[in-house]
């Protein structure tokens, strides 16, 4: 592993612990619970828009990477909602389904990089979503997937300046187009990456952080830097996993840790009603705007 430079922005170090490392999105080798919901779990509500998208089950392919980065949040708001998640593991695919086989796809986190690293299956993937979007099958690509579609739909990939982990507080005072606080939510979300990407044509971009976008939409299919589907337990394990080298840069991992447990009250609500606003937007007429929608 390359050495790692410390690179913090003064005014973003109380939301983003920043330094520049090897091409990760969130650590390796974490051990996690499991992401899944408890049996004491009540469905939560949505608004009668998102209640009538939530109504049409729908099959939803979740592209996977590691291990340690699993559907989470997601998995249980599918299951919740009764739609019906197929998880592939896109690194061990020898072959690829069809874009149409789906209602929608989700691209996960992965610790690798869209524009560094050379494993075949990433060049695979980003075909698969270009051709889902151009099919009409949107796409959430989430971190590594929110590059991932944006690579895909003619954006670029790129190192960030600094690698960032932290928060985002207040998704109004990050918004950069009228009506994406409404589609993204309050907050607040967790976001660890390092790569950036740009945002791609004929898309909007909803929100942005020092080191780069962190949201946008190109017709149903949105992407989003931070983690929705992250839970205590992912969070913690990519905490546990990178004390050392948070450690060796100066900087606290206690006081991470802290705030990802104040960071979990109203985590699975704030989760659920997002990806209830997606799942309206997924099942939106053509030409329709959708409640929260931002484009």
């Amino acid at each position: 592993m390359r050495a790692l430079r410390q690179s913090v922005d003064a005014t973003s170090r109380a939301v983003a612990l920043s330094a520049s490392a090897s091409a990760m999105h969130r650590p390796r080798g974490a051990k996690l619970a499991s992401a899944f919901a408890s049996a004491g779990h009540r469905r939560l509500p949505s608004s009668p828009a998102t209640q009538r998208a939530n109504a049409i089950e729908m099959r939803i392919l979740v592209l996977e990477h590691e291990a340690d980065a699993p559907a989470g949040l997601f998995a249980e708001w599918g299951a919740a909602r009764a739609h019906r998640l197929e998880v592939l593991s896109a690194p061990t695919l020898s072959s690829w389904p069809s874009a149409r086989d789906a209602d929608a796809i989700v691209s996960l986190g992965s610790e690798l990089s869209v524009h560094a690293s050379r494993q075949r299956w990433i060049a695979s993937e980003l075909e698969l979503l270009a051709r889902a979007h151009r099919a009409g099958v949107p796409v959430l690509g989430i971190c590594f997937g929110a590059q991932a579609l944006a690579a895909a739909l003619g954006g670029s990939v790129r190192r960030a300046p600094f690698l960032e982990i932290g928060w985002i507080e207040h998704a109004e005072e990050q918004a950069t187009a009228p009506g994406a606080a409404a589609l993204l939510g309050p907050g607040p979300w967790l976001y660890w990456h390092e790569d950036v990407f740009t945002t791609p044509p004929g898309a909007l971009e909803l929100a942005r952080s020092p080191a780069g976008p962190l949201a946008f939409v190109h017709g149903r299919s949105v992407g989003v830097q931070f983690h929705p589907e992250a839970d205590v337990a992912i969070a913690r394990g990519w905490l546990d996993a990178a004390r050392n080298r948070l450690g060796a840069l100066e900087l606290d991992p206690n006081q991470l840790e802290q705030r990802i447990e104040t960071g979990a009250a109203g985590a699975r609500e704030r989760a659920f009603a997002l990806f209830d606003r997606i799942a309206a937007r997924w099942s939106a007429p053509a030409g329709a705007r959708p409640p929260g929608s931002a484009g």
